[in-house]
This record gives C-alpha cells, structure tokens and sequence, in this order.
C-alpha cells in the first residue's frame, strides 16, 4: 500500500531511509513490473444432446481431465448415439470464457433426439433436467447452457 508501481508514498514508509530505490531516486522503477500474462488459447467442442422429456445427457469429467470430478456436456458423443445425431442437429452455438491464464472458446453442437434414456447406464453418463438443482457442475457447462437458452428459449 505503501510501494507501488504508480506514485509511492515515500514520505509515509517506514523503512525509506534503508531504500536503495529511494536513495538513488528511482522509486518509479520498483517494485518491478510483473511480466504480461502469456494467454494460451483454448478451443473445446462439446455436445449438448436433449432428448424429448427436455434432459440433457451429461458426462462426468474423470480424473487427470480438466475440471475432474464435474459434469458437462460431452465432448464426444456415445457410440450409439453418432449416426442418428446427424439428423438431430439443431445448431451450434459458441461461448467464451477465461481461467486464469486460458482463454477459452467453447463451441457446442446442439441436438434434439428422441432416444431412450436408459441406454447409458455408466456412472460417468446420466441424463438431467434442468429443473433438478442438484448438479455439480462447472462455470464452463453453466455458459453452455445460458448460450443455448438465449438462442432457443423454448429449450
């Protein structure tokens, strides 16, 4: 509060007469200027499958994977799933966002399908409405879905 980058006070510091920046009238050279943030650009695609109740079908981000432990849309969708998710797509939409250093472009494939839910039954897998609370989910999946609301409101 005392030193900083912009107008020190030196009058007010209590160690100013041990300050070698003061001493050699060089307080605007310190304390030194952080180096600028090297921003690294992040591009993720997802799914974001809807069946005919209005539920999305989640994935539960495994250990070692960014965001563990949360759920989100699915990068890839299930196997079974692939070839009839063609006829389903909707659109896209896309959202950006930063963590800490990552500057993020999240672009998500929207579909509307009509399959049955209990075809996943994994634990990593579950289908959820949005009218159910109860979701550890990420900031990521939060602008997904308010993305796809602003685009179709009737979602």
């Amino acid at each position: 509060t005392v030193c900083t980058p912009k107008k020190p006070k030196c009058s007010i510091c209590p160690v100013r007469d041990h300050c070698r920046a003061f001493a050699t009238d060089q307080v605007e050279a310190y304390p030194e200027r952080k180096k600028p943030k090297t921003w690294l650009d992040v591009e993720e695609r997802v799914h974001a499958i809807r069946d005919a109740s209005g539920r999305w079908l989640l994935r539960k981000r495994g250990e070692g994977e960014w965001r563990a432990g949360l759920w989100d849309f699915p990068e890839e969708a299930p196997q079974a799933l692939q070839s009839k998710l063609k006829k389903a797509l909707l659109g896209e939409v896309e959202a950006r966002y930063v963590v800490t250093r990552h500057r993020v472009r999240r672009r998500v494939a929207v579909y509307e399908t009509s399959l049955p839910r209990d075809a996943w039954s994994a634990s990593e897998w579950a289908w959820w409405s949005p009218s159910d609370p109860a979701l550890g989910a990420g900031s990521a999946f939060r602008k997904s879905l308010l993305r796809l609301r602003e685009r179709w409101p009737e979602l």
